[in-house]
């Protein structure tokens, strides 16, 4: 008889120091049990993060929980394969859970969002696991991203603009607007998301972790973000803008300049007199300044297409 009064005690007891509930269990400082500062994810004000759990993930998994134990308040918890987010609608437009790895993903850094987080991996015996990850949130230069400029139809690679070192663990690629994922590359093994389409057109680079995107269309242009995660957990990302113009080094541009070349025939025109038909043109001076003016521009445009 006592045995079983104990147990059912038990899960009472396990409530009461439930940190769904309030923030008894919450590890100050350290990583739960080791000792160890936790792994520290930087990012800059305006950027994206992403906060992994770093815990093994299971598909025994029966709830997971975020929060934020430097402020003592709760993010965002899935359970049962139900997503509930807490606070301010404004914080809840800024974060999303994403149930294949639980991370955190955290949009238009504030300096707010700084401090350390808490992850909590709640199995189906009711095992739990813990752990905790700080964020640094940097000012920022205030300035734009990087601009790679690129032809349609042509092909361009974007650069990590991060040091990629050897003990890179994992990359990956994502557009911001609209947000996708492109490509991930974790341990070795690369891994491209989206139509098939799509795919034929990107490549990820390993040797520097570029993306190659081929075949540019309008819709390419936009801003990329790149995540690069070293072995210890921490996290780097730069963003970097594609800007997708139109490319006149085509028979188009050919037959423009045919155009321009027949304009002055016709004008009688020639480098010695550049006015000969003036009986025939009032306005000869500006109509020969306009022609010449299209004609340098279809040759600057034609040399910025490389």
């Amino acid at each position: 008889m006592t045995i079983r009064a104990k147990e059912r005690q038990l899960p009472h007891r396990e409530r009461k120091t439930d940190p769904h509930h309030n923030f008894q269990g919450f590890q100050q400082g350290p990583t739960a049990g080791t000792g160890a500062s936790p792994p520290t994810v930087n990012g800059a004000r305006g950027h994206t993060v992403s906060l992994h759990p770093g815990i093994p993930v299971g598909p025994d998994v029966h709830e997971v929980l975020w929060s934020q134990i430097s402020k003592r308040k709760r993010i965002v918890k899935s359970s049962n394969g139900t997503i509930e987010y807490f606070g301010a609608e404004e914080c809840k437009r800024r974060i999303t859970l994403h149930p294949g790895n639980f991370s955190l993903e955290i949009r238009d850094l504030q300096r707010g969002d700084a401090g350390e987080y808490e992850v909590t991996v709640t199995a189906g015996s009711g095992a739990e696991n813990k752990t905790t990850v700080r964020l640094e949130v940097s000012a920022g230069t205030g300035a734009p991203p990087p601009t790679v400029n690129g032809a349609l139809g042509h092909s361009v690679s974007l650069p990590p603009g991060i040091p990629v070192g050897p003990d890179v663990r994992e990359v990956e690629w994502r557009r911001t607007s609209p947000r996708t994922r492109i490509v991930k590359s974790s341990n070795g093994t690369i891994e491209y998301f989206g139509s098939e389409e799509y795919k034929r057109r990107v490549t990820l680079h390993p040797g520097n972790f570029s993306l190659e995107i081929r075949d540019l269309r309008r819709e390419d242009a936009g801003e990329y973000e790149v995540t690069v995660t070293t072995g210890s957990g921490a996290e780097n990302n730069m963003t970097v803008r594609l800007e997708v113009s139109v490319c006149w080094k085509s028979e188009h541009s050919e037959s423009l300049e045919m155009f321009v070349l027949f304009i002055k025939e016709m004008m009688g025109l020639n480098a010695q007199s550049p006015c000969g038909g003036r009986e025939l043109l009032s306005r000869c001076d500006e109509l020969v300044l306009t022609v010449n003016v299209f004609g340098q521009m279809l040759h600057q445009m034609a040399a910025g297409c490389g």
